[in-house]
């Protein structure tokens, strides 16, 4: 098995390329990801009581913003919101 999975690795190592270096002109680009968590035992972020113990999902949104104006110069914007169902006494 584990032979089998070093060849598999070794297949996609050997046919991937690198991006061509170099300044490619001005660009804007805007991304989101979303990251899910999985909860656990405890309160989560969708549960209606917090004294309840729910298994659930924690989310993460992130929006990136990034701005290249010249080579070597880029600027960039990251926003990430997060709920958790984690109660302070």
């Amino acid at each position: 098995m584990k032979i089998k999975l070093l060849i598999v690795l070794n297949f996609f190592i050997l046919n991937t390329y690198a991006q061509i270096p170099g300044f490619m002109g001005k660009r804007f680009s805007v991304g989101y990801s979303n990251y899910i968590m999985l909860a656990g035992l405890g309160p989560t972020a969708n549960a209606g009581d917090k004294n309840e113990v729910f298994t659930g999902l924690n989310t993460t949104h992130c929006l990136n913003l990034e701005y290249t104006i010249r080579n070597r110069t880029n600027f960039c914007f990251s926003f990430q919101t997060l709920k958790t169902g984690v109660s302070y006494q």
